[in-house]
């Protein structure tokens, strides 16, 4: 039986890992995946995106790779959530650089740039001490005509708010002069910030 062009099985399947991911629980993601592939049905591209964010939510890039491997390895495609998710993954991580990676594949694969992997971005940079990037990232944001809302704003002011030490570089003291400017820059936006 079928719904929505897709068979029950592998809704079902999809379904329950889908409640694994958002528990962030990738090991039992991972055996009904493989259960699913055991059983004679085909996991589709939602299917691995599905366990992707499992990873993403438990910060495990290596986990995110072995599965966008295997995703590749049975002749699917990433698509715009793929790419997505494995920025996030890699930004929850703290890990900037192969965040910015995934975008440029992202970019070199042809889907537009979004809100939430921009603001992924940013947060990564802020988390890594690295006001700078944290503020060129949301810069970016605006360049692509994307509307930066809470979740791009808060880390850039907090960033500046802090003295920090990014990895391998000189101590920052903070500068509440452009935290100061990025709230306005926020509040003009019509962003209010959290309480």
């Amino acid at each position: 039986r079928e719904m929505a062009g897709e068979p029950a099985t592998t809704r079902c399947f999809n379904a329950v890992i889908h409640a694994c991911a958002r528990v962030a629980d990738i090991a039992r993601a991972e055996r009904w995946l493989l259960d699913m592939i055991d059983r004679g049905h085909s996991p589709n591209t939602f299917t691995f995106n599905i366990l992707l964010s499992a990873c993403a939510e438990a910060a495990d890039v290596p986990a995110a790779h072995r599965w966008v491997a295997r995703m590749a390895d049975t002749g699917l495609g990433a698509d715009a959530v793929t790419y997505r998710t494995m920025i996030a993954a890699c930004a929850r991580a703290g890990n900037v650089g192969l965040a910015e990676e995934w975008f440029a594949r992202l970019r070199s694969a042809s889907f537009p740039p979004d809100v939430v992997s921009c603001s992924a971005l940013v947060a990564a940079c802020a988390s890594a001490a690295d006001a700078p990037a944290a503020e060129a990232w949301l810069r970016r944001m605006q360049e692509f005509g994307l509307r930066a809302g809470r979740a791009a704003y808060e880390p850039v002011i907090r960033a500046w708010c802090n003295e920090s030490k990014p990895t391998g570089g000189p101590t920052r003291r903070a500068e509440p002069s452009r935290a100061e400017a990025w709230l306005w820059k926020a509040l003009d936006a019509g962003v209010e910030p959290t309480d």
